[in-house]
């Protein structure tokens, strides 16, 4: 026994016994069966609380643990405040904006008719696909943060800051334009991340790379999809030509933008471009040029003369000045006149975007003959990705599920893999 415990003994026995009796044999028997009883009682009251408060200190633990465990982030649409779904397409409605509120306090507000997909949330930030249009991006900076926007075939990656984005799905062209921080950006064309900061403004046509060629000359293809290095590095001309990075020079590759933009000025000086080849104004983003010179010549005579690569950059040229029928004409003579060739499978490829909107059936099986051709090439991720959209479109979601299980089985990041994800359901 303790010192505690005698005297709580003792406090039992004064409570217990009247002063000034004088207690018998039965009387003592008494006394220490009130003591036992006391003293067990005190001990279930002593357990009791001991018990009470170790629940109560791990509650609390759990709590503080709770509160400090990073969250999911989750994203709200528009004023009403419905709660965003991953993978859903969200469009903003032809003249107003829209906006998508991330529980951290990032927001992000689409212009009119712009189409993106929240693909994924983390703890640390989210994953939103830019299909076509623009937007505004307001990220708070905090520690940690990991943001990826995939504007077309390029990726914006953030960690805290405020830029416009955009993409136009139809000439194909990137842009950026910071309001504050710094971003990098990764894409066709560009043969390491490249840092946009402070207020400069960055444009980029994936399309302008197509054509663009190696010395060897092998087609230099744009990348969609992040995970696949390009295996045809575009040359510095190819790159000073189809970017625009404006503001303070930035590193761009292993030249500055300014040195290889005065290098391709020089390049142009030498050379008249009459006398280039289409391939090489395309490479400059000179489209309407390519357009004027296959007119004097006549369509017949330019289709039957002109190199492989160049018919390519002639199709590349009338789909950006908005003559689908003379892009149709250059790659069709390019699949008949250099079969076997890489501009032909990117033919393949471009003739499925070309006739999505009059023949769905057509464009898939042109996506199926490019993936065939080509399967390890630039466009096999979008390929699939828009042979999925379509087959989805005309058969339904129970005939695409395989289709988006072979997405998703080449590629779990790319961006159609929510797509595919939704289509398989939970």
């Amino acid at each position: 026994m303790t010192l505690s415990d005698f005297e709580r003994a003792a406090n039992a026995m004064r409570k217990s016994v009247a002063v000034g009796s004088e207690g018998g044999p039965v009387q003592g028997v008494h006394l220490v069966e009130a003591l036992k009883r006391r003293m067990h009682k005190e001990a279930q009251t002593r357990r009791f609380t001991a018990g009470t408060g170790c629940a109560l200190l791990l509650v609390g633990v759990l709590v503080a643990v709770r509160q400090h465990q990073p969250r999911i982030l989750s994203y709200q649409v528009g004023t009403s405040k419905e709660r965003g779904v991953l993978g859903d397409y969200v469009s903003a409605p032809t003249g107003k904006s829209l906006e998508l509120h991330f529980s951290e306090g990032s927001q992000i507000v689409l212009e009119s008719r712009t189409r993106v997909r929240v693909t994924g949330t983390t703890s640390h930030g989210a994953m939103m696909t830019l299909e076509d249009g623009r937007a505004r991006a307001d990220i708070v900076h905090r520690k940690g943060a990991d943001w990826r926007i995939l504007a077309g075939p390029y990726v914006v990656g953030v960690t805290g800051t405020s830029f416009d984005v955009g993409y136009d799905v139809k000439t194909q062209t990137f842009e950026l334009k910071m309001h504050s921080g710094i971003v990098k950006v990764l894409g066709p064309g560009l043969e390491s991340p490249v840092e946009v900061r402070d207020t400069q403004s960055f444009v980029l046509s994936a399309n302008a790379a197509e054509s663009a060629k190696e010395s060897n000359n092998t087609v230099v293809h744009p990348e969609p999809d992040p995970n696949i290095d390009s295996t045809h590095p575009p040359t510095a001309d190819a790159l000073a030509a189809n970017a625009v990075l404006s503001g303070p020079t930035r590193s761009f590759g292993n030249k500055s933008v300014a040195s290889q933009v005065s290098s391709a000025s020089a390049a142009a000086a030498a050379n008249s471009p009459a006398s280039e080849s289409w391939a090489r104004l395309g490479a400059r983003g000179q489209h309407r040029r390519i357009v004027e010179l296959v007119e004097r010549q006549g369509l017949e005579s330019a289709t039957a003369t002109a190199s492989g690569p160049d018919l390519f950059a002639l199709g590349n040229a009338a789909r950006f000045t908005g003559k689908p029928g003379v892009a149709v004409r250059a790659y069709q003579a390019v699949r008949q006149r250099f079969s076997n060739s890489d501009e032909a499978s990117g033919a393949a490829f471009f003739l499925g975007r070309l006739s999505e909107s009059s023949d769905p059936t057509r464009a898939m099986g042109w996506y199926e003959r490019y993936v065939a051709e080509a399967p390890k090439g630039a466009w096999v991720a979008d390929a699939l990705g828009r042979h999925l959209v379509l087959l989805n479109g005309t058969q339904g979601a129970a005939s695409a599920q395989g289709a988006a299980k072979n997405y998703l089985g080449r590629f779990p990041n790319g961006p159609y893999a929510g797509f595919a994800r939704t289509i398989l359901g939970p």
